[in-house]
């Protein structure tokens, strides 16, 4: 009797779980911006006003050569990708208005010009079975005048599959030429 309990009780575990209607899990992953990183150092956006703009400062650049930086796009979910997820980025200009509206410290930056950055691609790919994607950004640091304050204000414009996270799909990357 003990064994054909047990044996009903591992196949109501096995069975009984598999219910049509729950959703897989891939319906519930988010693509979005966790980071920049610059050289081997890794910067977290940090929030601004409220949690409303997703902001980073480049303390630490030589203006004395030109810099690439890799901003993330990062795919989460309980599970990773089962296929690659293309994703395009774009300027975001409106971010910059919108801060510019709610009077942060950076309101006085400007968008920093394009003569001042290269972007070959604005798509990336967040490999199959992988988190990360990554923009490659070449920053012209070394041509970047004395006493500037620029921001590239920069957003995920499209993915090709999942949803996208809206307050993290943009980030205004800081730039400040102190010298």
């Amino acid at each position: 009797m003990k064994n054909f309990l047990l044996l009903c009780f591992c196949w109501i575990l096995i069975y009984g779980c598999q219910d049509p209607t729950i959703e897989r899990n891939e319906e519930y992953m988010n693509v979005y911006i966790p980071m920049v990183k610059e050289k081997e150092a890794l910067l977290q956006t940090v929030p601004i006003i409220n949690n409303s703009v997703n902001y980073v400062e480049l303390k630490k650049l030589d203006f004395s050569k030109d810099t690439t930086l890799y901003l993330g796009a990062y795919c989460s979910g309980m599970v990773l990708p089962s296929e690659d997820i293309e994703v395009e980025f774009s300027l975001a200009t409106d971010s910059l208005t919108s801060l510019q509206k709610k009077g942060a410290s950076q309101s006085n930056y400007l968008i920093l010009p394009k003569e001042y950055y290269i972007i070959d691609s604005w798509k990336t790919i967040i490999p199959r079975h992988k988190t990360n994607g990554y923009l490659e950004i070449l920053l012209k640091t070394s041509s970047i005048p004395a006493g500037s304050n620029f921001i590239l204000p920069v957003k995920i414009s499209n993915i090709s599959k999942y949803q996208l996270d809206m307050s993290n799909s943009f980030i205004l990357i800081g730039i400040r030429n102190k010298n």
